[in-house]
């Protein structure tokens, strides 16, 4: 197998990974969302933050993958907040 199948395989993987990393956590925000405490605003505040840094690392290691498997739809949630 050619050594840049190799990475393009690779690179994909990453991309898929990126996108489950964020699939579960804006799944948790919205499980807490619901909850609405306090103290769930600080968790909440959390998961976004974490969102919001694993959002720019993968911008800035793959920016056309991000923005074509649209990786800022992933805050949506927060636009009521």
């Amino acid at each position: 197998v050619p050594a840049e199948w190799i990475e393009g395989l690779k690179d994909g993987a990453r991309v898929e990974y990126n996108v489950a990393q964020a699939t579960t956590d804006k799944m948790e925000a919205i499980f807490l969302q619901r909850l609405r405490t306090n103290d769930i605003d600080a968790s909440i505040q959390a998961i976004k933050d974490r969102m919001l840094r694993r959002a720019q690392e993968w911008k800035n290691w793959h920016p056309e993958s991000y923005e074509s498997m649209e990786g800022q739809e992933m805050f949506d949630i927060f636009s009521n907040n």
